[in-house]
C-alpha cells in the first residue's frame, strides 16, 4: 500500500467519523419555569387552642379537687362531732 493511499484511507475514514459524531451529539433543554404556591398551614393555632384548652381544663380540675377535700374534711368534722355528741348522749 502506498503512502497516498493510505493518507486517503485515513483522510475518508476521520471525515466520516467527525459527521457522523456531528450529527449524533445534537441535544435541546427545554426549560420550564417554575409555579410558587402560598402553603397555608393551621397546625399552630390548633396546637394553642389545645394548649388553651389543656390549662382551661387543669383549673377546672383542680378546682374539683379542692371542693372534694373541702367536703370530705367537713363531712369527717360532723361525723366526729356526731360520734362526740353521742358519747356524750350515752
Amino acid at each position: 500500500m502506498s503512502t497516498k493511499s493510505m493518507t486517503g484511507i485515513l483522510t475518508a475514514g476521520i471525515l466520516l467519523s467527525s459527521i457522523l459524531s456531528a450529527c449524533s451529539f445534537s441535544s435541546t433543554h427545554e426549560i420550564k419555569p417554575v409555579e410558587v404556591k402560598p402553603i397555608h398551614i393551621t397546625v399552630d393555632v390548633n396546637i394553642k387552642v389545645e394548649r388553651e384548652l389543656d390549662k382551661f381544663f387543669d383549673e377546672l380540675d383542680q378546682k374539683a379537687d379542692e371542693l372534694k377535700d373541702k367536703k370530705t374534711e367537713s363531712a369527717g368534722q360532723t361525723q366526729a362531732t356526731q360520734k362526740n355528741e353521742e358519747g356524750e348522749l350515752k
